[in-house]
């Protein structure tokens, strides 16, 4: 029986994008693991307990930030795996470490995005030319590799991301009464929505565009509602209120601060159309949680949003510079919405996006590039 070792960053402790796919990820090895399939193990630097759905606890280890315990550790445990599956580019002194002990071992390593924008050098690079595999969460990235990090087309394969498999699906597409009422919006007004961290340092998720869009959309939809949800640093929310002002935004445009996860489901149900017109996505799982819920999405087409769109058939793609696309991709997909009446369109778009990134396709897939037998 093979045995495989996933070592990651973090899992269990955050909730970004990398955590999800972190998440999933776990599941799909513990679900191998649960058959008799495969034997496998999950290490982590910073967490310090699983969440036992995703994963049985005797199949993980948390190392509570304890860094150097955790890569000396794991270098050496390295020695019982056939496979180590290195979750981050930033543990790329693992891959190093284990490939130069144990130069047999196959090491995958998993690439997201904006790690890999830029040339990397020193043990990053190393990591990467040592490494049997690199696997990246979309075509976009993987060309990042190819181009930027010249890395060999041959070792890099395109492994996407999923809708969790606990996320909340709803069956009813109404708009969450408790949300309306806290935001003080009334039930005709068109809702716009982006979900993201407000991050000063990570400057490209688009809704400063959006923001500056909304004027243009505001002649076909006057009361036009934009919710940016997600945690800010001070810095980005003041550049953000600057902008609202600049444009005369004051009553278009909410705030919300951190959304906590039982509540995601209800933000995505209460936005007629989610839009973010990012440049550094490096696949973008809200795009496939807001479809998940059956909302019309807007994304970038410079980025791994392009994916997660599944090239422009899930949802539409602008030019995440051009303020006029933005604006006009707004007004037809809020126009779109308001004739879906019979909420058709939302749940044909829900079947399409949980077929293509739904759960059981993420485990297919990690199934064929790992050759587990059933």
């Amino acid at each position: 029986m093979r045995r495989y070792l996933f070592l990651t960053l973090t899992a269990f402790s955050q909730t970004g994008g990398i955590e999800k796919f972190n998440r999933c990820f776990s599941k799909a090895l513990n679900d191998f693991a649960e058959k008799g399939n495969i034997d496998a193990s999950v290490c982590s630097m910073y967490d310090q307990l699983p969440d036992n759905r995703y994963i049985h606890p005797h199949r993980f280890t948390g190392y509570n930030g304890n860094r150097w315990r955790f890569l000396l550790s794991q270098v050496w445990n390295s020695r019982n795996y056939d496979e180590i599956i290195i979750g981050h580019i930033n543990l790329a002194v693992l891959a190093v470490g284990i490939k130069k002990i144990f130069p047999s071992k196959k090491i995958i390593l998993m690439v997201h995005g904006i790690e890999a924008m830029e040339p990397l050098t020193g043990i990053k690079k190393k990591a990467l030319g040592l490494s049997d595999e690199i696997w990246t969460v979309s075509e976009f990235t993987r060309q990042n590799i190819i181009n930027i990090q010249e890395q060999p087309a041959r070792k890099i394969k395109i492994f996407y991301n999923a809708v969790d498999p606990f996320f909340l699906l709803p069956r009813n597409f109404e708009k969450p009464a408790y949300l309306l009422s806290r935001y003080a919006i009334g039930p005709a007004t068109k809702i716009l929505l982006t979900l993201t961290r407000l991050n000063n340092a990570e400057r490209y998720k688009g809704y400063d565009k959006v923001i500056e869009a909304l004027p243009e959309v505001k002649k076909k939809f006057p009361d036009v509602c934009y919710i940016i949800a997600g945690k800010g640093d001070e810095k980005e929310v003041a550049n953000i209120n600057k902008l609202v002002e600049q444009y005369q935004l004051k009553n278009n445009v909410v705030l919300t601060g951190f959304i906590p996860e039982k509540e995601l489901t209800d933000h995505f149900l209460i936005s007629d159309v989610f839009a973010m017109p990012s440049t550094k996505e490096g696949f973008g799982i809200v795009f496939i949680e807001a479809m998940a819920c059956g909302v019309n999405v807007i994304g970038g087409n410079k980025d791994g949003s392009v994916d997660a769109l599944d090239n422009g058939r899930l949802g539409r793609l602008v030019n995440p510079n051009s303020i006029a696309e933005i604006a006009a991709a707004i007004i037809k997909s809020l126009e779109e919405k308001q004739n879906d009446t019979t909420n058709t369109a939302s749940k044909k778009t829900q079947q399409e996006v949980m077929n293509i990134f739904g759960f059981s396709q993420f485990k297919n897939r990690l199934q064929s590039y790992l050759a587990i037998k059933n």
